[in-house]
């Protein structure tokens, strides 16, 4: 790490950006549960269905894009940092927005919409019931109650490794190594 660029400003910068990056997540999510919230008859499943995978495209550039324009702020910021500092500072903020967004579907699962689960598992049941024995149903039943804190870690996993990636890519792009330097 840069010798002029502290661990606590590392992190109290990326913190800051994990909170832009988690809202803006939590607000696409959001948006996403509208066309489910209008009655069947006026929009058609075909619809929802291409309206839900746009917003899912908007909501992957729009984050990979905040995420560049916090790294190159960052960079314009500090402009010593080094390409590890840069992709250290992009990988707190991704953890960051990871732990928000995550701790958001926990709620959401928990308090806001728990039928929401319910609901998809009792589609999951019907639908492969016919292909699992009892013994994966008892499984299935036994798992329902655990699945927000599943999906609590699933999505922080998930993000993680998303912004990980992402932030390796930018930073690459944002600062070139100076082979002469020692």
């Amino acid at each position: 790490m840069n010798s002029d660029i502290s661990a606590k400003t590392l992190w109290d910068s990326g913190a800051k950006g994990g909170l832009i990056l988690g809202g803006i997540t939590i607000a696409f999510m959001l948006l996403g549960l509208l066309p489910g919230l209008l009655p069947d008859s006026s929009i058609g499943v075909f619809l929802t269905t291409v309206l839900s995978f746009i917003l899912w495209g908007a909501k992957i550039f729009c984050c990979v894009y905040v995420l560049f324009a916090l790294m190159r702020k960052f960079t314009l910021d500090f402009p010593g940092a080094d390409r590890k500092t840069v992709r250290k500072f992009g990988v707190i903020t991704a953890f960051t927005s990871a732990l928000i967004f995550a701790a958001f579907i926990l709620v959401y699962y928990l308090y806001i919409a728990p039928d929401a689960l319910n609901e998809s598992f009792a589609a999951a049941t019907e639908a492969y019931s016919s292909m699992l024995d009892s013994n994966s149903m008892q499984a299935l039943d036994q798992m329902q109650g655990s699945m927000p804190a599943i999906m609590f870690f699933a999505m922080l996993i998930y993000c993680t490794l998303f912004g990980w990636a992402a932030s390796a890519i930018i930073a690459s792009r944002l600062v070139k190594d100076d082979p002469f330097k020692q």
